[in-house]
């Protein structure tokens, strides 16, 4: 099946999308099988498939950022479960330091972590394909390497917040709305909900038909106005 054609020069791409019938209907089925995770899930799995589905609630955003940069704008990026790490890291690291509302500890750990991303996408912006890849890998690696030295934090002091004489690692932090298991798994699944809405409404508009135009052609896009860097970093930032 072959992408369809994009339209080219500056109003044309930047139309207003419209949500056809089949988009209503996966909307629909989408939103019935929500309803099912939220309100059956909970009620009838047993402990060890709650803690299962709350992971795939979690894997699924990073697997949404890669999503977003290879299907949407076609560069292949091989950091996400680097930048998935870091993010854990910071998070950590923030629950056992701070006392922030939970909301509060997301956002400024996603802000981090998308800062972290802004910052890889400039070294590798002119790069594509096998090089590109090349380059979120070494990135990859380059931070197994780090964690692997400085290790996660445990609720010790100073700037790693780890410290190796402790036994008894105090459980990490969760929202006061969310303290059992099948809460926090509601909690995660609201939250992976919002990501994949705040991407589907990227997509659907200016941003996506940029990113639909760079994938086809790079040229093409610059020939029509698209500020292609611009747009390349917006993409990274948002996965």
């Amino acid at each position: 099946m072959t992408d369809a054609p994009v339209p080219t020069g500056r109003r044309a791409w930047a139309r207003p999308a419209i949500v056809d019938r089949k988009t209503s209907g996966g909307l629909v089925a989408a939103a019935v099988l929500l309803v099912v995770a939220l309100l059956v899930l909970p009620a009838i799995a047993g402990s060890d498939w709650i803690t299962t589905f709350t992971s795939v609630a979690i894997y699924s955003i990073a697997a949404l950022g890669f999503g977003l940069l290879y299907g949407r704008v076609g560069m292949i990026s091989l950091g996400q479960v680097a930048l998935l790490s870091i993010g854990c890291w910071v998070g950590t690291r923030l629950a056992y330091a701070t006392s922030i509302p939970f909301p509060l500890l997301l956002i400024v750990d996603g802000a981090i972590v998308m800062t972290i991303g802004v910052l890889v996408g400039l070294t590798a912006i002119r790069l594509s394909g096998l090089y590109l890849a090349l380059i979120t890998l070494m990135f990859a690696a380059a931070t197994t390497v780090v964690l692997s030295v400085i290790d996660f934090p445990n609720g010790g002091g100073g700037f790693t917040g780890y410290d190796g004489a402790t036994v008894h690692i105090p459980p990490i932090r969760r929202p006061s709305v969310a303290t059992t298991d099948p809460a926090f798994f509601r909690y995660s699944m609201i939250v992976a909900i919002l990501m994949f809405a705040l991407v589907f409404f990227h997509i659907r508009g200016r941003p996506g038909r940029a990113w639909a135009a760079i994938r086809q052609s790079e040229s093409a896009a610059l020939a029509a106005g698209i500020n292609t860097t611009f747009y390349k970093l917006w993409a990274f930032a948002l996965s």
